[in-house]
């Protein structure tokens, strides 16, 4: 199913105009018969262990929702992980053109099962299409005018034991790109349109000074790997028209105003950096026993708030959130024990009748 009656009035016109050009991420369809782009915050069994208590099947129609899902990394993800099951994904996009790259993707996995809807995510009210057991919205929220009208919307969509699996952007990882969205801000004062805008901006990367915050701790030809061939992400990350980065206790405070509980930050995709352990107090302190310990009294968002500011390099925060019913898995502690790496005698070894 396809839905094509955008509402012009609930998305910035900019933002649609940026992802209708330069769809994000942008994906080679053929790349599918080699490799699957893992998406870490996804991963069926983590979810199952984090929010649903290890209860999960994900064969009883479990509903998913990926809300922009853009060029569909983890909309193909999910279809080819929960292959096989009794399972409906939604992808929702306000990209025309990340929509076919999504679809082709999934035709050349012959997945099946998938809804498109080219739509904003603002729009899931009244969109109709029901209520999901996990939603997905990654690199979303903090492109909005409002994210917080956004997170209300995706609520709105969710079951009452349902989860999500949200990223957005951190404030102290990315210093370094809103400075240079400050710089190109004032090279592209004169134009409005995308690819004069794209052009200056690479322009300016291969004149940029040692001394510039975007090349400090970094190779100049790793910079110009990242942007010079890479339209979309030149423009995402150096270009865009809205962007709206979070705190550790932001992200607290913003989940919390939607109603939902926060559950855990988790990894996301594979990238350095961005994992569970970044907000460990013991991780960035543990040199210290004596101050780790004084920090360890502290509730566990202000101790996450600590590593964050410590670390100063977490640029996504990704996490786990949910209505009231979602929960962890709590294992006792034999089960504890039993999941722990140890070697194994020769006589626990399967098909092995040991001596007689």
């Amino acid at each position: 199913m396809d839905i094509r009656t955008m509402r012009a009035s609930s998305y910035k016109k900019e933002v649609r105009e940026q992802y209708e050009k330069y769809p994000f991420t942008l994906r080679d369809p053929e790349e599918e018969r080699k490799r699957l782009h893992v998406c870490a915050l996804d991963m069926p069994a983590k979810l199952n262990h984090y929010c649903y208590a290890g209860r999960q099947s994900f064969n009883d129609e479990f509903r998913v929702l990926v809300a922009g899902g853009g060029a569909g990394d983890t909309t193909i993800y999910l279809g080819e992980a929960l292959r096989g099951r009794n399972v409906e994904i939604v992808h929702v996009d306000i990209s025309t053109s990340s929509i076919a790259i999504a679809k082709k993707r999934a035709h050349v996995r012959r997945l099946k099962g998938i809804t498109w809807i080219n739509e904003s995510v603002l729009d899931l009210p009244s969109l109709g299409l029901g209520s999901f057991d996990y939603i997905n919205c990654a690199g979303v929220l903090h492109h909005l005018e409002d994210p917080d009208a956004g997170l209300r919307a995706l609520v709105s969509s969710l079951k009452d034991v349902g989860a999500m699996g949200l990223m957005v952007y951190g404030r102290y990882g990315r210093l370094d790109l809103y400075a240079t969205q400050d710089l190109m801000r004032l090279v592209n004062k004169a134009t409005t349109k995308l690819a004069e805008r794209v052009a200056n901006a690479k322009a300016v990367l291969r004149c940029l000074p040692p001394s510039n915050i975007l090349l400090r701790g970094r190779h100049r030809e790793d910079v110009e790997a990242m942007f010079l061939a890479d339209d979309s992400n030149i423009y995402d990350a150096l270009l865009h028209e809205q962007d709206a980065p979070f705190t550790v206790p932001e992200v607290y405070e913003f989940v919390e105003r939607a109603g939902l509980k926060m559950i855990s930050f988790t990894n996301y995709r594979n990238d350095a950096g961005i994992c569970r352990l970044e907000y460990d107090l013991h991780l960035h302190l543990g040199s210290d026993p004596e101050l780790t310990a004084r920090m360890r009294r502290l509730p566990k968002r202000d101790q996450e708030a600590v590593a964050e500011a410590v670390n100063g390099g977490i640029g996504l925060h990704s996490l786990l959130c949910g209505q009231g019913r979602a929960k962890a898995c709590f294992l006792c502690r034999s089960q504890r024990y039993s999941m722990l790496p140890h070697r194994r005698c020769r006589n626990d070894m399967p098909g092995h009748r040991g001596k007689t």
